[in-house]
């Protein structure tokens, strides 16, 4: 049996004291550094609320495209101007979705763009993803929007928040962005590859809608044009020029359960 001397005694409780003070002295640090995170993330919040409602909402839309089946196009409402709404008029919008058709679903990776595509550009298909703007049956340019073919012609809100719908390409056509993304389109059954090549930023008059035209140079070399609202001030809500992304048809594939989870974040089940 071995016995500690009143002087190992006195060490080893002073050695626990000062573990003790060690760990008090912690406290206040550990409490300071969660107090600087905690008003770290209350400051991004406060200063950028749209970061977080633009994740929060390309993950609603893209949720709730998948009780929709695929569709072939049909008769479509076509608006040649669509106002960018607020948050919460979004909200109430997307509460009406009877009459979407859903033909297809678009991904840009290099910017982080994933959305479904609906017949049309009203208020309602616009809230819920992008929108075809031209069909057999616009009324308009009575060209029908055929994937791989001529000019295949989409648009959608840009937020002016970088993230939600088109807003990354106000992003990219300030120069910040990769130049030469690749765009996914699929119909459900094949994905359609598209090479961007440019971009543009047009006035909002008869000069936007020519570029969603179907031309000689187009039939031989199909494109797509993708099409949203340049935000500056003082026109957050009435944007009087359009930012015009143009892409060079590259190939066509087969969609299989892989690429569909990979390119656009749906369900294999979904695959035709």
């Amino acid at each position: 049996m071995f016995f500690q001397s009143s002087k190992q005694t006195r060490m080893g409780t002073r050695g626990i004291r000062i573990k003790s003070r060690r760990r008090r002295r912690l406290i206040p640090i550990i409490v300071a550094v969660l107090l600087v995170i905690f008003a770290g993330i209350s400051t991004v919040w406060s200063l950028h609320p749209e970061y977080f409602q633009g994740r929060l909402n390309q993950s609603i839309v893209m949720a709730e495209a998948k009780r929709h089946p695929f569709v072939s196009e049909g008769k479509g409402k076509y608006l040649t101007n669509v106002d960018m709404p607020t948050w919460g008029e979004l909200g109430k919008l997307r509460k009406d979705d009877s009459g979407l058709r859903l033909r297809a679903y678009i991904a840009v990776p290099k910017l982080r763009i994933e959305l479904p595509i609906y017949q049309g550009t009203t208020k309602y298909t616009l809230a819920m993803g992008a929108g075809t703007m031209k069909g057999k049956h616009d009324g308009i340019l009575n060209e029908a929007d055929v994937l791989g073919a001529s000019n295949y012609a989409l648009s959608g809100h840009n937020m002016a928040d970088y993230l939600t719908y088109f807003s990354p390409f106000q992003r990219h056509i300030m120069g910040t962005s990769l130049e030469g993304f690749n765009i996914y389109v699929t119909d459900g059954k094949y994905v359609y590859k598209y090479k961007h090549t440019a971009k543009y930023i047009v006035n909002n008059d008869g000069e936007a809608s020519e570029w969603i035209k179907n031309t000689k140079a187009t039939d031989i070399n199909p494109v797509i044009t993708l099409v949203t609202c340049f935000e500056q001030a003082p026109y957050w809500t009435h944007a009087r020029k359009r930012i015009i992304i143009r892409g060079d048809f590259l190939k066509k594939y087969d969609l299989n359960k892989q690429n569909a989870k990979k390119l656009f974040n749906i369900s294999p089940d979904l695959v035709k």
